[in-house]
């Protein structure tokens, strides 16, 4: 079952990996978002100017993904929008994640991704999501 929200007069977007380039994208569309959070996803090529603020966060570990943080900083300042982008140092790709099964045993396979979950850093990264949105969404 899918259930629509009628009138909604604020919301959010959240997305992980590809799921947060995909929520950049829509946002940069002009979708009515108030707020927009990427965790470690790819930064599209499209023009972020019209983007709602952006909240984001990306492991210093993460080889493939770690310079997508610097790159949205760079366009998120040079259109002059909010933003909260942290690099958590000695973590990597899927922080936030709490794998369990064979996915757990992934996270033990040699990447440069360094894959894993990471409580201090998935607690603070939530803590700055929650905040962040309530703030704009809320």
């Amino acid at each position: 079952e899918v259930s629509v929200a009628q009138d909604v007069e604020h919301a959010g977007i959240i997305g992980f990996c590809m799921g947060g380039g995909f929520a950049l994208r829509h946002a940069a569309t002009g979708a009515d978002f108030d707020a927009v959070s990427v965790n470690y996803g790819m930064v599209p090529n499209a023009d972020l100017s019209r983007i709602c603020p952006v909240v984001g966060s990306y492991g210093e570990l993460d080889r493939i993904f770690l310079p997508q943080a610097a790159r949205l900083v760079e366009l998120l300042d040079k259109a002059d929008l909010e933003h909260d982008i942290k690099v958590y140092p000695g973590v990597g790709h899927s922080f936030l994640n709490q794998h369990e099964g064979w996915q757990e045993a992934v996270t033990r396979l040699p990447s440069p991704m360094a894959i894993g979950y990471d409580e201090a850093a998935a607690e603070d990264a939530w803590t700055r999501i929650f905040a962040f949105f309530e703030k704009h969404v809320a």
